[in-house]
């Protein structure tokens, strides 16, 4: 699947600002400072907001925080982006529970955007098909084969693929599993 039918990048599918901040700013910002790191979902904002053309503002000083995100200061403010595990930190910080609901699935990771003080934004940032993906797959119908995804993801973050390429999948095989799959194929043919 990972190179085959997708790209094997991440991309920014959504952007929900809250508050006063407009979903322009939030991506600089974001993308402001993901640039200081290597992640492969830090890539996904950078690229965002290349494609968008957007001036990205310059972090003064950023600081990993494992397992969860990027504290940074961007402007003289003080943001963190990371995992909703950011949200249990801005919550025992200011005493008060978040109102957002994680929406997070195998097939969507949320990035949360925030200040000292509340949530600046949501993002939701998934794998992206190739191009060529549904054609491809709509060619070798047409040709009167049957197609299954093979993948080690697991059965649910394999799911997306199928609705998305209306393809049987068949998921959390190990390679040799893979080859075996191959095989009985063929041997049906």
């Amino acid at each position: 699947k990972t190179g085959t039918l997708t790209d094997a990048r991440l991309h920014l599918s959504s952007v929900h600002p809250y508050g006063d901040i407009s979903e322009n700013d939030a991506i600089a910002l974001a993308a402001a400072i993901e640039s200081t790191s290597i992640h492969p979902i830090a890539r996904a904002f950078v690229e965002a907001a290349r494609l968008r053309g957007m001036d990205v503002p310059q972090v003064a000083a950023a600081t990993a925080i494992p397992g969860i995100g990027i504290r940074a200061t961007v402007d003289g403010r003080h943001l963190r982006i990371g995992s909703a595990r950011l949200l249990d930190e801005l919550s025992e910080n200011h005493g008060s529970a978040t109102s957002l609901q994680s929406r997070e699935t195998n097939d969507l990771l949320e990035v949360y955007l925030t200040d000292d003080q509340r949530v600046l934004a949501r993002f939701e940032i998934r794998e992206r098909l190739r191009e060529d993906a549904r054609q491809t797959l709509q060619t070798l119908k047409s040709q009167g084969r049957s197609c299954t995804v093979l993948t080690g993801d697991r059965p649910s973050s394999a799911g997306w693929i199928a609705r998305e390429l209306n393809v049987e999948v068949a998921a959390g095989l190990l390679p040799a599993d893979k080859i075996e799959q191959l095989a009985a194929s063929r041997r049906a043919m």
